[in-house]
């Protein structure tokens, strides 16, 4: 985190991290430990992002699009996307059984799909 001059313009000594700051004292201290300071917008979450929208939404909706296929059998959401929807719904304050338990089956769907996959074509 980038360091940022801060004073202290209070009446009290202020305690900003591992810095203590006399009344009138500048010091630099991490731009994200001042109080009151608005977080950077890189710290602020995109709001395009599509594996919080999909957490947003109830188990049944992200058991449908988990479980979802494109036109060709392909999986519309590919294995390291999952892998972020399992991370991200484990992060959670109350992580759901049911989306984890979805997430669980369709990484065993998708196993067993590869070990009954018919081996590459060596000969080519």
């Amino acid at each position: 985190m980038a360091k940022i001059p801060h004073t202290n313009t209070t009446e009290n000594i202020q305690h900003i991290g591992n810095t203590t700051l006399w009344p009138g004292d500048t010091r630099e201290v991490e731009e994200s430990l001042i109080p009151g300071k608005a977080p950077d917008q890189e710290a602020a979450p995109d709001p395009t992002d599509p594996i919080a929208e999909l957490l947003a939404e109830n188990k049944g909706v992200i058991e449908r699009q988990i479980q979802a296929r494109d036109e060709t059998g392909r999986p519309i959401i590919d294995m390291e996307a999952l892998l972020t929807l399992e991370a991200a719904e484990n992060a959670t304050e109350k992580p759901r059984k049911g989306v984890l338990s979805a997430i669980a089956e369709e990484k065993l769907r998708r196993a067993q799909e590869l070990s009954h996959a018919p081996a590459p074509d060596e000969t080519a």
